[in-house]
Formats: structure tokens, sequence, C-alpha cells
């Protein structure tokens, strides 16, 4: 019980501390920086802010093969998929599958 409790106490301040970090550089992102549009490869977005996350040894990020060219700020875009790929983490616990 105790040993639940200290592993939920450290994930709750990992994930603050993340959050924490993602508002500040979105805070950062909007205040200070016009759009800088680009067309990218998706593909080539998504494995770039991958490597910015800690992804848990049980969790399985599984994508597409298919890829589409976007135009956008890919260090914006960035920002938002790695909010979005660490909630989901957050989500799946501490294992699952992640599509």
């Amino acid at each position: 019980m105790i040993h639940a409790s200290l592993e939920r106490l450290d994930r709750i301040k990992s994930t603050s501390e993340n959050l924490e970090k993602q508002i500040e550089e979105v805070l950062t992102c909007v205040k200070n920086k016009p759009l800088d549009l680009k067309n990218i490869s998706f593909r080539d977005l998504t494995n770039e802010t991958l490597k910015n996350i800690d992804i848990p040894n049980k969790i399985q990020i599984v994508r597409s093969d298919d890829d589409e060219t976007i135009q956008c700020d890919p260090d914006k875009i960035q920002v938002v998929l790695m909010n979005i790929i660490s909630n989901g983490i957050d989500a799946l616990e501490k294992e699952g599958k992640s599509i």
C-alpha cells in the first residue's frame, strides 16, 4: 500500500514537472515567435517528437506507414504532439499500446 502510494506520488510529481515545462514552452512560443510555416512530413515530425519523450518500456507506440506533407510551424506543432502523446502515456498508466 505504501509502495503504491509512493509510486503514485512520484508519477504525480513527474507529470506536474512535465506539464510545467510544456506550459512554459507553449507560452514562450505563443508570445515570442511568429508562425514559421514549412512543408514537412508528418511522419518525420512525429519521429522527432518521440525522441523528446520518455516512453516507458511497457508502452508501445504504433504508427501508420502512411505519411502526409503538412504545412505548419514544426516547433509549435511539436509542442502540441508532445502534449497529446504524454497525455496518452499517462492515460495508459504503466502498460499499453497507443495507436
